[in-house]
């Protein structure tokens, strides 16, 4: 006859594992795919409601678009895709908007902002020009100009 504590203990051995804020659970192939689908759809939803302009009121709403931006941020790899020795090819629109955050959002003027960038990406000035020329615009427009708290 079990006891109550060995009932709670089996219970506790067969149920999902949580790990820091994760969950560790079996799913089949069929299960695991409707997850995905739901989590993809509500991510769209938001992405929906971003690009419509959509206020988010709730602060659950905004905790869930700040986690998914951090999530994505460290999913960036701390090294070059490349081999060792083999050139980086960098992203032209990524580049733009590390150019936008130079000028508007650390207020560098653009010339400083390319020869930054040239430093950093191993390449002249004009390199970093002609790559971005296409991007900028967009970019440009997608980070906000530092406003002057002095004044």
């Amino acid at each position: 006859m079990a006891t109550k504590k060995t009932t709670e203990k089996k219970a506790a051995s067969t149920a999902p594992k949580a790990d820091k804020g994760r969950v560790e659970s079996p799913a089949s192939a069929d299960r695991h795919s409707l997850i995905v689908k739901a989590q993809r759809d509500f991510i769209d939803s938001i992405a929906d409601r971003v690009e419509k302009g959509e206020p988010f009121k709730r602060a659950a709403e905004r905790k869930v678009i700040a986690g998914i931006l951090r999530a994505w941020a460290k999913r960036i790899p701390d090294a070059p895709p490349n081999s060792p020795g083999a050139a980086a090819k960098l992203d032209p629109g990524n580049v733009a908007i590390h150019f936008a955050c130079l000028v508007n959002g650390q207020g560098r003027s653009k010339s400083a902002a390319a020869g930054e960038l040239a430093r950093i990406y191993d390449v002249s000035p004009e390199a970093i020009r002609e790559a971005i020329a296409k991007f900028e615009e967009p970019a440009m427009r997608l980070v906000p100009k530092k406003t002057d708290a002095s004044h």
